[in-house]
C-alpha cells in the first residue's frame, strides 16, 4: 500500500489481490482505539476527503470476494499505513509534517484541537513569545500558542503594538 497527503486528502493505493470482488478501507485517527470502516471500493485507490489536517490517521485495507450466493470471504489486513498531515506528534515530540514528511525548515503557524501554535524549524516552539502571521492577521503569542484572551499592548523590539484578542490591531 503506498500513500499521498496534501491539503487534508489522505490517498492510498493498492495492489490487486487475485480474484477480489472489492476491498474495504479502514480508518482510524490518532488516539482512537478501534478502526473504522469507511469504504468499500472496486477501485485500487481511495482518496480521504474528510480526513482533518493536523491528524494522524492510521489506513489498513483487506480484498473481499463475493460468493454467487451474496456471502463474502474476506483476506487479511494490509500493513497499517500511518498518514502524517500538518502538526502531528511522534515519538513524543511535536513537529509539521507535509507528505510523511517533517519539515524541518518550516516557520509559522500550525492548528490543533488546542489551539494555535507556533513552529520553528519544524519543532513546535512552546517558549515563543511575539508575533506570528497566517492569512487571517498578525497574532500575539505567548509561550508557542496565540494567546487569544489577551488584549492590551506589547513591546517587541522596541515597537508598540495593540492586541485585541490576540490580534495586532
Amino acid at each position: 500500500m503506498s500513500y499521498n497527503t496534501t491539503a487534508g486528502r489522505n490517498t492510498i493505493k493498492w495492489a490487486k489481490t487475485g480474484s477480489a470482488t472489492g476491498y474495504q478501507i479502514y480508518r482510524k485517527a490518532y488516539g482512537e482505539s478501534s478502526y473504522t470502516k469507511i469504504k468499500s471500493s472496486t477501485s485500487l485507490n481511495y482518496t480521504d476527503t474528510t480526513a482533518s489536517s493536523n491528524t494522524t490517521y492510521y489506513y489498513k485495507v483487506r480484498a473481499y470476494y463475493k460468493k454467487a450466493d451474496g456471502t463474502c470471504i474476506y483476506g487479511d489486513f494490509s500493513s497499517v499505513k500511518s498518514m502524517l498531515n500538518g502538526m502531528n506528534e511522534v515519538n513524543g515530540v511535536w513537529g509539521y509534517y507535509i507528505n510523511n514528511v517533517r519539515q524541518d525548515s518550516y516557520t509559522g503557524m500550525a492548528k490543533n484541537q488546542w489551539g494555535w501554535w507556533y513552529f520553528q524549524n519544524g519543532t513546535l516552539n512552546k517558549t515563543y513569545t511575539g508575533l506570528g502571521t497566517n492569512e487571517w492577521g498578525i497574532w500575539y503569542y505567548k509561550n508557542g500558542q496565540i494567546a487569544f484572551s489577551y488584549t492590551g499592548t506589547v513591546t517587541i523590539n522596541k515597537v508598540k503594538y495593540n492586541i485585541v484578542n490576540g490580534q495586532v490591531k
